[in-house]
């Protein structure tokens, strides 16, 4: 089971600046990629990598290999819902990172990660109990997020599927119109609910509901 967990990211003045130059080139070349898709109708990721790569790689030096496949595999997911007009991407909308682009340092709280200007060794992020706790768990891709001037890692790990717990006992129900609900247990006991049972109950509150003089609330 994969699950998705969200860290906030504590850089310095000089990690958020890195982190801001980083976004804003990875959707710029998003933006490339899908001009260069949208000219020769080439939607697939595969056919993208293959017809572009190299283009892009030239006209954005500070990318890396592994980053321009990222950006190829957003474009061509952006084009997965449909082809009627081509896209495009915000300046700081999230990018995506595979393992080799990143790494959790979880007992020390930090994480290293690629940007243009080079690894951000030591980057600080702060999470909950439950957070860290998922996070020792195998990780897969990231999204690099900013929200409100915040930067955020949105993790994904793999969680071992838990196995069904074996029932220690059994509980039937018989239901009907006479006797509404009724149980059987393994020991002689039984409880019936009938309708003539539920039915005066309710007419006996309903008379005394109307007998009530006004203002009264029947208890």
């Amino acid at each position: 089971m994969t699950l998705t967990v969200q860290v906030k990211l504590l850089p310095s003045d000089a990690e958020r600046e890195a982190l801001r130059r980083t976004m804003e080139t990875v959707n710029l070349a998003c933006n490339r990629i899908s001009e260069l898709a949208w000219g020769r109708k080439e939607f697939q990721q595969f056919g993208v990598q293959r017809l572009f790569y190299r283009q892009v790689r030239s006209e954005f030096p500070s990318l890396s290999s592994q980053a321009i496949i990222r950006a190829n595999g957003k474009v061509a997911d952006a084009y997965k819902l449909d082809r009627d007009s081509m896209r495009t991407f915000r300046k700081h909308g999230a990018i995506s990172y595979d393992t080799r682009l990143y790494r959790m340092m979880v007992e020390s709280s930090m994480v290293s990660i690629w940007t243009v200007i080079g690894r951000l060794k030591r980057l600080a992020f702060v999470c909950g109990p439950k957070q860290r706790q998922l996070l020792q768990f195998p990780h897969g891709e990231a999204d690099l997020i900013l929200h409100e001037r915040e930067w955020f890692l949105n993790v994904s790990v793999d969680v071992p599927e838990t196995g069904e717990k074996e029932a220690l006992g059994w509980l039937g129900i018989d239901l009907g119109l006479v006797n509404i609900a009724a149980d059987f247990m393994a020991t002689p006991r039984r409880f019936r609910a009938s309708a003539l049972d539920v039915g005066g109950r309710e007419s006996a509150s309903n008379e005394k509901a109307r007998a009530a003089p006004s203002g009264y609330c029947a208890g």
